[in-house]
């Protein structure tokens, strides 16, 4: 995963060419910025459609009384973070540590903010899998 601080060691990502297939060459700044510019984009559909279901169910006081309601609304939340991270994607690595990562505007603190805040998205898998026995239970 590329998205993260140390370990990745400012090297460009490596992608097999079609015309020779045992050949390794680096990533084109094209592909590069398409790489770093799609996940903000759909991070940010997902954090539209995660924060609409958590008003959704925050504006209502009878959905808020329901089991099924809560534990959408904790996935919801999680998902609105996870979503968030992926906004920011490369924003807050350090481009000391990362020259070739495009967009890389942050330093050694944001971007292990970043990793930790990252670990929030099992939340999404666990409430989902508390939805998935409560359907399955009820």
């Amino acid at each position: 995963f590329q998205y993260c601080c140390s370990w990745w060691g400012g090297e460009k990502p490596k992608v097999r060419t079609n015309e020779q297939p045992n050949r390794v060459t680096t990533m084109s700044v094209r592909l590069q910025q398409a790489d770093e510019l799609v996940p903000k984009f759909t991070g940010f559909l997902s954090f539209c459609g995660s924060s609409w279901i958590v008003f959704e169910v925050l504006s209502d006081p009878k959905k808020r009384t329901h089991v099924y309601h809560r534990i959408l609304l904790m996935m919801s939340i999680f998902d609105c973070v996870t979503s968030f991270l992926w906004i920011m994607s490369s924003w807050p690595i350090n481009p000391e540590k990362s020259p070739n990562t495009i967009f890389a505007a942050g330093n050694d603190i944001t971007c292990n903010l970043q990793g930790f805040f990252f670990q929030l998205c099992y939340g999404t898998f666990l409430y989902n899998g508390f939805l998935s026995l409560y359907y399955l239970l009820l």
